[in-house]
């Protein structure tokens, strides 16, 4: 096996992430912590005060 053909079979981790229509990846090793994205909540209307 050659230096070349060692090298083409490390292996690589990848973290893959979509951003907008892009699709990008980084180095596993570079990630500190992976957040899942959760969309905007709902409000809740605003429930009626009084004041006395």
């Amino acid at each position: 096996m050659t230096a070349d053909t060692a090298t083409e079979m490390q292996t690589r981790q990848l973290v893959v992430f979509t951003l907008g229509a892009g699709e990008y990846c980084v180095p596993v090793t570079l990630v500190q912590e992976i957040i899942r994205y959760t969309g905007p909540g709902r409000f809740r209307a605003a429930l009626p005060t009084s004041r006395a």
